[in-house]
């Protein structure tokens, strides 16, 4: 079978405008691999108060927050205004307050935002503290407390001050200013 070379010159033609059209739409689109999660929250709760126990079932921690948010992308969370307690037995429990914390996807680490304003109030034999620093670690097992930032600690008319602090609330129970430490110590003339 013989094709007429008119048959023949308009199927090449098409061919050549088909070509000519498909080259000028670009390149086609190459498969794109799905975009990583933004930092969009996952789920959030509001009003939030949860306790955990030691191993004898007493109370060891507690966390109060407005709000807490849960982000998809890393598993973080962030909590407005928290309040942790942390509590030893036969004393006050320490009271930690902060204007934002960020926390790790394990629960392990936080990182207390903005203010903050560490308490424990004072009991027979035991007294009261306060220091008030800004973005403070928190590691949570260990009841461990640390920043870089300026820091006053109060107790009974004693003031100490410094750069950077570190502090073990659980068993150990102690305070250390790192740096530039500062302090006027009043004693009980009556003892």
């Amino acid at each position: 079978m013989r094709l007429d070379r008119p048959v023949l010159l308009g199927a090449l033609a098409g061919v050549a405008a088909l070509t000519w059209w498909l080259a000028e739409r670009g390149p086609a689109e190459e498969a794109r691999p799905p975009a990583a999660p933004a930092h969009v929250p996952e789920h959030f709760a509001t009003n939030l108060r949860t306790t955990s126990m030691d191993a004898q079932g007493r109370p060891a921690r507690a966390l109060e927050t407005p709000r807490l948010t849960r982000f998809l992308d890393d598993q973080t969370s962030e909590l407005e205004t928290p309040v942790l307690r942390v509590y030893r037995e036969g004393e006050p429990p320490w009271v930690i307050r902060s204007e934002r914390a960020w926390v790790s996807s394990d629960g392990y680490t936080a990182v207390l935002q903005g203010e903050v304003h560490i308490s424990r109030d004072a009991a027979p034999g035991i007294r009261p503290v306060t220091i008030d620093t800004t973005n403070l670690l928190v590691r949570r097992q260990e009841d461990y407390l640390e920043t870089a930032e300026f820091a006053t600690l109060v107790s009974q008319g004693s003031r100490a001050s410094g750069v950077g602090v570190q502090a073990w609330l659980g068993k150990e129970n102690r305070i250390k200013l790192l740096s530039k430490a500062r302090g006027h110590y009043e004693i009980d003339p009556s003892k």
